[in-house]
């Protein structure tokens, strides 16, 4: 048996030295000889397709979007899944290889927190062994499955690594097994299948992820499977020198090499995903009966890789009209570099973002994801209003390569927001109700680059559900307007005729806010102080004033009114009394009802007035007093009474013209005349009031009797009164007596008879008197005077 056993040792010694000569006689020749496909398989160079890198990778390109790979990180840790076998990758060390059992019972595999960091998230892998089919050895136990768990602290030592390579980083996520002290012996057709799971290490839930599987380690030591539906390979990168091959069997793309070497460029191929878990298959191949096989994966890219594409996240601003913040727009964008070799990196690199043309950008930081480092002096930075231009000041640099952008942007309104609910994207309900909402993903986002003469692309960033839209708050303003033609009678303060703001307002105000939404309303209306004094304004003056909506949310709007003063219909009685204590109406009273409230009026101009006071004169009155202002009244209210005083008069209101004692005989006997012929009586009027002491009456004959030739009779007129007969001459004699306290008229004449003991005048011709012929004209002067005699 030993002998047996040297032998094979001998022979597979001989055989690496033979392949290694191969091997370096390929790296010696201008046109690279690789070794032959195995049997039954494909050169993964000819497939269709396939994108084929040279040594520099800069002859293709890795779209950014799918630049994402897994990278041991400070931040990374493991969580063993099940019961394995866990030892040190070396002495004393912190890195762990988990060793799995066919036989065990219960889930198998390992978490990876903090695997890497994609569009901005960090991202958990969860390694499950699915099957692990394998022979027992021949002591009689299974094989493990290993994994190897390296600790970021140790990436770059190389103790007791498990396998061909420079330090353990290469050795991150690598499962199978390893050599040396990590090898296990797997059989001809031994078999394991396991898959990882991506989870968002922030809120656990899984994740449908865009990235790169670098396959490391494809050699003859075993077969590689995955599950591929497709007959092209467009997704797949490897190498121009690649040695793999491959076949496609019942949807799952297989493969191998005939290459010994481990951890070389020969056996690498990159594959571009898009799922939530990555499933692989490994069988072992080998070249003899026993050995080992694992698959590393590399975190290095094979060729260069693009930027990614933009991610535009938009932020939630519900800051209320009070703050500062007020309906500014705030977002993000997430901008992922890919971490190329030196000679890989873009030429040049920019990145262009909108807002809407109502918005001005306020203020642009550019930060290094997941910290409060300030890295905006990586670019040049160009604003104007609502456009931004980032430019990189040098794409290639260390400090810009392999980095993840966090790029924070504010816009704040200009003059030419004007709220409209259709272009605002406004939300009514909802979880974002009241907000507006901006699309700022599209072709509102892009990266541009170029990298020397090969590449030059614009990339236009998603638009995402929920995602790349902004959000922002937008209180309702009240939109209300006032009432048409409004007027307020004369002399009438606006409080009087309008107590309630919202009465100058039109109907519905209550409810009129631009955004139309319930959270806005109910609008209540008050005057802003000081209200004008409508009081002192004149008919047909116009006064402004302000009313203050204000919303439920407290967003005021103060609409101007303008209140005309107009006109109340009024009724003004003119009155026309006399002085008296207790004044009577000398008139029936007159009612003006075609003026309204402020106008004024020329009392002296209106005719029915003027008529009334002729009567009132005429009826022995005279004005005492006129209303003040006559001929310049105003009419300060709805109801008026002016008033016209008279003064009562005492007056001869009427006295014959002619008293005709018809013609005589004289016969030298004694003549009288009692019953003489008048036409108009002799009347008086006192119109002094309750207050007068009476009156009396004189008669005086001014002009004796005498005839057209000068003669004259001597003592012929008398006035009878009472008993006695009162003979007329050039001295009054007093007539009648009247002692009456009430305004009124006498007809004096009424108590003449025409007896010779009844008063009134009379003519007597006494017998010794000498008479001439002719007609005997004279006068009579009859005064009224006031008191008693």
């Amino acid at each position: 048996m030993s002998k047996f056993k040297k032998m094979s040792i001998s022979f597979i010694m001989l055989l690496s030295l033979i392949v290694t000569g191969f091997y370096y006689n390929q790296k010696m020749t201008s046109n690279p000889i690789v070794a032959a496909p195995l049997p039954g398989y494909t050169d993964i160079r000819t497939a269709p397709g396939i994108n084929k890198v040279g040594a520099s990778g800069s002859n293709a390109e890795i779209d950014g979007d799918y630049g994402f790979m897994f990278k041991l990180t400070q931040y990374v840790t493991y969580v063993p899944i099940g019961n394995p076998i866990i030892d040190n990758g070396y002495t004393g060390s912190k890195t762990k290889v988990y060793r799995y059992s066919p036989d065990a019972v219960g889930e198998q595999g390992a978490w990876i927190k903090n695997a890497g960091l994609y569009n901005g998230r960090s991202v958990d892998l969860k390694f499950v062994v699915d099957k692990l089919e394998f022979k027992k050895k021949k002591d009689g136990t299974y094989p493990f499955f290993r994994f190897f768990a390296v600790e970021d602290s140790e990436k770059k030592s190389n103790s007791n690594l498990p396998g061909q390579g420079n330090t353990w980083n290469e050795f991150y996520l690598m499962a199978g097994s390893g050599v040396y002290s990590h090898e296990e012996d797997f059989s001809q057709g031994d078999k394991a299948s396991y898959h990882y799971e991506f989870f968002d290490h922030d809120t656990g839930k899984p994740l449908n992820l865009k990235g790169a599987w670098n396959f490391n380690n494809i050699n003859i030591m075993k077969k590689a499977s995955i599950p591929y539906a497709s007959s092209t390979f467009d997704s797949m990168y490897v190498r121009d020198i690649s040695e793999i091959g491959y076949k496609l069997e019942n949807g799952n793309f297989e493969m191998a090499s005939g290459s010994y070497e481990m951890n070389h460029p020969e056996g690498r191929l990159t594959h571009l995903f898009s799922q939530q878990r990555y499933d692989i298959g490994m069988e072992f191949y080998g070249y003899g009966d026993i050995g080992a096989m694992g698959i590393m994966y590399s975190t290095e890219s094979i060729a260069r890789i693009a930027p990614a594409t933009p991610i535009v996240y938009g932020l939630k601003n519900s800051a209320v009209h009070t703050d500062g913040e007020y309906k500014k727009i705030y977002y993000s964008i997430l901008q992922s570099i890919a971490d190329n070799t030196k000679e890989n990196r873009n030429t040049t690199f920019e990145l262009k973002t909108e807002v809407p043309s109502y918005y001005d950008i306020e203020s642009i930081r550019v930060y290094e994801y997941g910290s409060t480092v300030d890295i905006s002096t990586l670019f040049t930075i160009d604003t104007t209003g609502s456009n931004a231009v980032l430019t990189a000041k040098d794409s290639t640099s260390d400090a810009f390569n392999g980095k993840v952008f966090d790029i924070k942007i504010t816009a704040k309104p200009n003059a030419a927001f004007k709220f409209d609910k259709k272009a605002y994207g406004y939300q009514v309900g909802g979880e974002d109700d009241g907000h507006m909402t901006f699309e700022l993903g599209g072709p509102k986002t892009s990266a541009h680059y170029t990298y020397k003469t090969l590449f030059d692309k614009t990339l236009t960033s998603e638009v995402v559900e929920n995602q790349s839209k902004a959000k922002v708050l937008y209180e309702g303003v009240p939109t209300g307007k006032s009432r048409e033609n409004l007027t307020i009678p004369f002399r009438k303060s606006i409080l009087e005729v309008y107590p309630d703001a919202g009465d100058v307002m039109q109907a519905g105000y209550e409810l009129a806010v631009d955004t139309d939404n319930p959270l806005d309303q109910p609008v209540t209306a008050t005057y802003k102080s000081p209200l004008p004094d409508t009081t002192v304004l004149n008919v047909g003056n116009q006064v402004n004033l302000v009313v203050i909506l204000t919303s439920a949310k407290g967003v005021v709007t103060e609409v101007p009114v303008t209140l005309t003063v107009g006109s109340v219909a009024a009724e003004v009685n003119v009155l026309f009394v006399n002085d008296d204590s207790s004044p009577i109406s000398l008139h029936n009273p007159i009612k003006l009802t075609s003026y309204g409230v402020g106008d004024v009026i020329d009392l002296t101009s209106i005719d029915s007035i003027n008529k009334a006071i002729e009567k009132v004169n005429s009826d022995g009155y005279v004005i005492k007093t006129r209303p003040t202002g006559e001929n310049n009244f105003n009419v300060t209210n709805s109801e008026m009474t002016v008033t016209y005083i008279f003064s009562g008069q005492l007056i001869l209101s009427s006295a014959p013209k002619v008293i005709d004692f018809g013609r005589l005989t004289y016969d030298a006997k004694t003549k009288r005349v009692d019953n003489p012929q008048y036409a108009e009586a002799l009347e008086v009027k006192d119109t002094r009031g309750a207050t007068t002491d009476g009156w009396y009456l004189t008669a005086t004959l001014t002009e004796k009797m005498k005839n057209s030739e000068g003669k004259v009779l001597e003592n012929t007129l008398r006035y009878r009164r009472g008993q006695d007969d009162k003979i007329l001459g050039d001295s009054a004699q007093i007539v009648f007596e009247s002692q009456a306290k009430l305004p009124g008229t006498y007809k004096v004449s009424d108590s003449w008879g025409s007896t010779q003991n009844s008063e009134g005048v009379k003519l007597q011709l006494d017998g010794n008197v000498n008479v001439f012929s002719g007609d005997y004209t004279g006068t009579i002067l009859w005064k009224v005077l006031p008191g008693q005699p």
